[in-house]
């Protein structure tokens, strides 16, 4: 019973993304922050903007929330796709500008946190170059790092493994 439905939750999965436009180039970014702290009112500095991984961020009068990844802003697509990542709007860094983070691709409908029956390893479905991939996260402190919420992982028949190109690492 519990192989089956991870084959049926696999091919609902995969059957979604299929159905799904792809967004990796999309400047569309509409998710709303409900609840967000306002952490800090200053405009959004650094030296190295990969300092800022990790960080759930978005401007003061705006209502778009941005994951900083690898050095940029990735603006998050909808609420319904946060909250495949995340579990709540607390933590999210308000900034008056967020004009030195340079812009990345958008965090799209295919977003999901996943892992396979046999691994410990725990992958964030993302796009790149315009195709689904999976992103290995590193370890469990990166995960948390991100704040990703470890109740959102789904998991999936190790014969789907390969069914997602490995995408660059989540690691740091």
């Amino acid at each position: 019973m519990k192989r089956t439905l991870s084959c049926l939750s696999a091919t609902l999965l995969l059957a979604s993304m299929l159905a799904t436009p792809s967004y990796a180039e999309s400047n569309k970014t509409t998710a709303t922050s409900h609840s967000s702290k306002s952490n800090q009112s200053i405009q959004a500095k650094a030296i190295d903007p990969h300092l800022l991984n990790g960080f759930r961020v978005k401007e003061t009068n705006s209502a778009t929330v941005y994951l900083v990844m690898d050095g940029k802003k990735r603006g998050i697509v909808s609420a319904e796709v946060y909250f495949k990542l995340f579990n709540n709007w607390d933590g999210i860094r308000e900034y008056s500008s967020l004009s030195s983070i340079p812009d990345g691709p958008v965090i799209g409908e295919n977003a999901q946190l996943i892992k396979f029956q046999n691994s410990a390893t725990v992958y964030l479905l993302d796009e790149e170059n315009g195709r689904v991939v999976k992103r290995g996260i590193t370890s469990a402190s990166v995960f948390n790092k991100y704040n990703f919420d470890w109740n959102k992982i789904i998991v999936l028949a190790d014969s789907l493994k390969n069914a997602f190109p490995d995408g660059s690492l989540v690691d740091n």
